[in-house]
């Protein structure tokens, strides 16, 4: 059990096997990346940069919308966080998707995850029914 030999053929055996799997992680999360659409800034009034916390920060005013994929936001200003893909939205904010168009007060939305939260007036509507809620 000890044969040196035997250690080698079965290591050299398993690093084929090994770089298969490293290859195969590196390349579904190069995909991944690639298919993650980030959040663009189609036309606002103003805009401009700043830091907050540490972080670049770019701050939207007047008639703001931005883009992901199909799916439209809109709002009266807007904090948007590039790094993080992400909006921090106020005024008069709506969502119009390909399945449903929601409106509110405030949105934060994350661009990797394709996740908003809107709060106060909120509405959601698919077309065929509106669902409303504070």
């Amino acid at each position: 059990m000890n044969n040196p030999s035997l250690f080698i053929f079965n290591r050299s055996r398993k690093l084929p096997f090994l770089f298969c799997l490293i290859a195969l992680t590196l390349i579904s999360v190069n995909s991944f990346s690639q298919d993650l659409k980030r959040v663009e800034i189609v036309q606002a009034n103003s805009l401009e940069g700043s830091k907050i916390n540490g972080q670049q920060v770019r701050r939207l005013n007047g008639d703001v919308i931005f883009r992901q994929d199909k799916t439209l936001m809109y709002c009266d200003s807007a904090l948007f966080y590039e790094n993080s893909n992400s909006i921090d939205a106020y005024g008069h904010v709506r969502i119009v998707g390909p399945d449903a168009n929601m409106e509110g007060r405030t949105l934060h939305y994350n661009g990797d995850t394709k996740q908003a939260v809107i709060t106060n007036d909120v509405k959601l509507s698919d077309g065929k029914m509106i669902l409303s809620t504070q």
